[in-house]
């Protein structure tokens, strides 16, 4: 199952509402990582429908949209400089935010409305705003949009498709955080055909008797780790533009299961794949095992996400839900950050 946006903000998630902001809202927000890159992040998921809002949120209540389609994703990242459709979606964008704007600018002006539709009307001008800023943001830069991916994907290779994606945009710093889910949010129970006909969730619930099965999770997970280590010597292959090194060893990529250790959870281990970062994190090639639950040294998800927010520049010793007795530990994972 799906611990939907509590894996990336260390809070619950009840009824389908975000209990607080996620890792990536938090470190898009902050100046010293997005720079004047046009978005603020891009947020992507293999799973049915357009959009996903169950994994990522700016806050509590606030959920914030994964795109399913890598076509879609591709038009929003590289529709200011493609051609054919990708164009035409841009230009429409451009055209309906400008209406937007002058509608909301007649209303403000209108002056019968009450002090809260006022407030609430000033919000959403706000966010046009923000998406005019995009994309003008977008009109300084020159990019060579590289190929859009294909339609009707299966799912890994829509994986595949959407971390492609997200190191182009870091490679032509459209962006600098990037969320690339697979089933997340509540879209659990894809179907690997080229691996198995049965899908995830099934393919769970029958493994503890059934060999095949548990051979084949552990094949999805290793296809999965193969397309991030194929992208991964993409940015290795890359000078980082405004430092040394590679543009690997100066992005680090978080690849973990959205829900824990098992199907059905107790959220009390969280196996945790880090690949680059050189120049931000200590000592690489090595497995840290923290204490169990129990443990004087047993350490949260949440010290994971400070630690980001340190590499961040930020002081982030707090994060997520936790208080009280369940907050084991403040700060980083020292470590990581040496």
């Amino acid at each position: 199952h799906s611990a939907h946006h509590g894996a990336l903000s260390s809070t619950r998630t009840l009824s389908g509402r975000a209990g607080g902001q996620t890792i990536d809202a938090f470190l898009a927000g902050l100046e010293s990582v997005r720079g004047e890159t046009p978005f603020e992040a891009i947020r992507m998921n293999v799973g049915g429908g357009a959009l996903n809002f169950g994994a990522c949120a700016q806050g509590a209540g606030l959920s914030l949209p994964l795109i399913n389609d890598p076509q879609a994703a591709y038009n929003v990242l590289y529709g200011a400089f493609a051609s054919g459709e990708a164009e035409r979606a841009f230009n429409r964008q451009r055209r309906l935010l400008a209406f937007l704007q002058e509608d909301v600018q007649a209303a403000l002006a209108d002056g019968r409305l009450n002090p809260r539709e006022t407030s609430k009307l000033n919000v959403y001008g706000s966010s046009v705003e923000a998406l005019q800023l995009t994309q003008s943001r977008l009109g300084d830069l020159s990019v060579t949009p590289p190929p859009a991916p294909e339609g009707g994907l299966a799912p890994l290779d829509t994986f595949g498709a959407h971390l492609d994606l997200a190191v182009s945009a870091f490679i032509d710093r459209l962006c600098n955080v990037a969320v690339v889910g697979s089933g997340a949010g509540g879209n659990f129970s894809l179907t690997y055909t080229s691996i198995s006909n049965v899908g995830r969730h099934d393919m769970h619930h029958g493994s503890a008797g059934n060999a095949t099965l548990r051979q084949n999770i552990v094949e999805v997970t290793a296809r999965q780790v193969r397309e991030i280590a194929r992208v991964a010597r993409r940015l290795a292959d890359t000078p980082e533009p405004d430092g040394d090194g590679s543009m690997l060893d100066n992005t680090l990529i978080v690849f973990l299961g959205d829900n824990g250790e098992q199907h059905h959870s107790t959220a009390s281990e969280f196996p945790v794949l880090l690949l680059g970062g050189s120049a931000m994190i200590a000592g690489g090639g090595r497995s840290l095992l923290y204490p169990g639950l129990s443990g004087g040294g047993h350490r949260q998800l949440s010290n994971l996400w400070n630690t980001l927010g340190h590499l961040g520049g930020a002081s982030l010793d707090q994060f997520g839900g936790e208080s009280g007795p369940l907050r084991r530990a403040a700060g980083p994972l020292g470590e990581l950050i040496g």
